[in-house]
């Protein structure tokens, strides 16, 4: 081992090692440089963001506050790059959309911004667990290029990129915040974010019912609309962190179990029952992986049972009423719908979001991951599909100890179970858990970092 501060060389011809100093002054100007760079960066995506804000939505004023306000903070509180994206975590939960051509959500412009800021200026190098999920993602793009070369419409172009956006760069934001150690930080501010989603759920049904007697579900309209999946969505996944109390969150028993009973409170409100049963699966998968979890694991029965009885009287209401154009029902005709389009074109789809294009009478989201992958991308897509989210369980299942791997396996499972009961690629509902998964990976190779992790500008040189 060199010395702090110094480089092994070799001299010309022998071989020898010796050692040379660093020169600091530089080491010293390659910081100064990045920190303007990223600042510059972070400027101008933040104001450019805002711009469009101020134009598409009426609520832009808070906004764009909240992202001059993170431009501020990272000028004023440190020269590291990986901050914006731990400050950055309340606005990739944000589902309200710009506008324009595009229509990206403000979670999904936040995501952009903060993507390229880690491509550019994030931790380097990548961990081998890192790389091998970013290729399943490419292997995933490579099989749903097919369907965007066959119908080359704008929309199958800009989401094929943005499908890519959702998985691979929100599994890299999560791995750089994490990297550079603020995972605890990051999966607070994520959880407060949703808890403050859950608790005004829960305070709109409270007033309902005392003024009408209802226990209806829960569309938020304040400060920003918000589908009753949605809420219910990122309640179930700040859940499963909870539940599984990682112990580098460092969050106490006591806190932990409260935020519990909080989300349970906000899916319960809500009535997304895909919410509902894949906190119950993650939950089960946690307690039989983790035997540690099986002694705490009564202080949740209640709050969970309470929410399959939910689950379970909403379906069977829904199929007992004379209405046959309830959400059950309609399903069952979107099921059959969806089958039709994917046969016109069996192997390579009809093309990424061809509900909206108007070639086909349909128009609606399949409301069930496969039938959804199917339509759009047909059987090479699914195969993709396939083994890209199959793979990230058995990769984080296998190289990731348990104390990381549990919560980020459980975050996958989440997310597959909701995707068979409802529309699976929906903007925050599957970019907030892959940053997550994220965050585990990033939290393991900054806990026990092996030399090709270390993060420094000293490189070998050979005379």
């Amino acid at each position: 081992m060199s010395p702090r501060g110094y480089v092994n060389t070799h001299t010309r011809g022998r071989g020898i090692p010796v050692v040379r100093p660093v020169d600091k002054e530089s080491v010293r100007q390659v910081k100064r440089t990045e920190r303007v760079v990223a600042t510059a960066i972070i400027a101008i995506g933040a104001f450019a963001v805002t711009g469009a804000l101020g134009v598409a939505l009426p609520v832009a004023g808070i906004v764009a506050g909240a992202m001059i306000g993170l431009t501020v903070v990272f000028f004023t509180a440190s020269s590291e790059p990986a901050l914006i994206a731990v400050l950055s975590m309340p606005l990739l939960c944000l589902v309200q959309r710009l506008g324009g051509p595009i229509d990206l959500s403000v979670g999904d412009a936040a995501l952009f911004v903060v993507f390229l800021v880690m491509a550019f200026l994030g931790p380097r190098p990548m961990s081998p667990i890192l790389r091998a999920i970013i290729w399943l993602t490419v292997i995933y793009q490579a099989t749903t290029v097919f369907t965007v070369i066959i119908h080359p419409y704008p929309a199958n172009f800009v989401e094929w990129l943005h499908a890519w956006l959702l998985v691979a760069g929100a599994i890299l934001v999560g791995w750089a915040a994490a990297r550079r150690g603020y995972a605890p930080a990051a999966l607070t501010l994520l959880i407060l974010t949703a808890a403050a989603i859950s608790l005004l759920s829960i305070g709109v049904a409270a007033g309902r019912f005392v003024t009408a007697g209802t226990l209806e579900e829960v569309y938020l309209y304040w400060p920003f609309f918000m589908h009753k999946n949605v809420i219910g969505t990122l309640a179930a996944f700040s859940a499963v962190v909870v539940y599984a109390r990682p112990p580098w969150l460092r969050w106490p028993n006591w806190a932990t179990t409260l935020m519990f009973i909080v989300m349970c409170g906000g899916m319960i409100t809500s009535q997304s029952r895909q919410a509902l049963i894949s906190v119950v699966v993650a939950v089960v998968f946690i307690v039989l992986r983790s035997s540690s979890m099986s002694a705490r694991s009564r202080a949740v029965l209640l709050p969970m049972f309470a929410a399959v009885v939910v689950a379970g009287l909403t379906v069977a209401a829904q199929f007992s009423e004379a209405n046959k154009f309830n959400s059950v029902y309609q399903r069952l005709d979107w099921y059959a719908q969806s089958t039709d389009v994917w046969q016109m074109n069996p192997w390579f789809g009809m093309g990424l979001r061809w509900w909206y294009t108007g070639i086909l009478a349909e128009e609606f989201q399949p409301p069930q991951a496969i039938l959804e992958q199917l339509s759009s991308t047909g059987i090479v897509g699914l195969i993709g599909f396939v083994i890209m989210f199959g793979g990230f369980m058995m990769i984080l299942w296998r190289r990731l100890p348990p104390e990381y791997g549990t919560l980020a396996v459980a975050m996958v499972l989440t997310r597959m179970v909701q995707g068979q009961l409802d529309q699976f690629w929906l903007t925050v509902q599957v970019s907030v858990p892959l940053i997550i998964v994220g965050i585990c990976i990033g939290a393991y190779d900054h806990a026990a970092p092996d030399p090709g992790h270390k993060d420094n500008v000293a490189v070998v040189v050979l005379d």
